[in-house]
């Protein structure tokens, strides 16, 4: 699940593939996202709210417009299932998302290339970022217990 920074929008997924859009004021469904072809394991909404991001075992990120409900793109570049997704803060324009094939990949959203990408140990279970001045503070983990730190320096992403 994951919440809006309005907090206004909630959204949901599971096994089925799914995802939902839920309005909190009042409450109700605003449509499922349909395109994944297996478990959603990882939703995140942007900065703004504009888009959510969806990490999915069918090796794909999928980027959703959540006023509309329409899937403005898919990121495709790992191996295996994806884990954890997230959004740079901000207009970074960056999402990032950690897989089991080891990787934790910086995807740009206007492009829809991918920018960066590192390796971790174990498969990648989890990415956060957050901003640091003018620099990018991203922390990864992966399944066999190792935690990595990245500063990413604007040019370099």
């Amino acid at each position: 699940m994951a919440i809006s920074s309005d907090r206004k929008s909630i959204c949901s997924s599971g096994w089925d593939s799914v995802i939902r859009q839920w309005s909190l004021n009042p409450t109700a469904e605003k449509g499922p996202l349909l395109g994944h072809t297996k478990t959603v394991s990882s939703l995140a909404y942007s900065f703004d709210g504009r888009f959510i991001a969806s990490g999915s075992y069918d090796s794909c990120v999928k980027l959703w417009n959540t006023t509309t409900g329409k899937l403005e793109k898919t990121f495709a570049g790992h191996n295996g299932k994806v884990n954890s997704v997230a959004f740079a803060p901000k207009a970074d324009g960056l999402v990032l998302s950690a897989g089991s094939d080891h990787r934790v990949i910086l995807w740009d959203v206007s492009s829809g290339n991918l920018r960066n990408e590192f390796l971790c140990q174990g498969p990648a279970t989890s990415v956060a970022v957050q901003r640091a001045n003018r620099d990018l503070l991203m922390v990864f983990g992966d399944s066999i217990g190792n935690i990595d730190i990245a500063k990413l320096i604007k040019n370099a992403y």
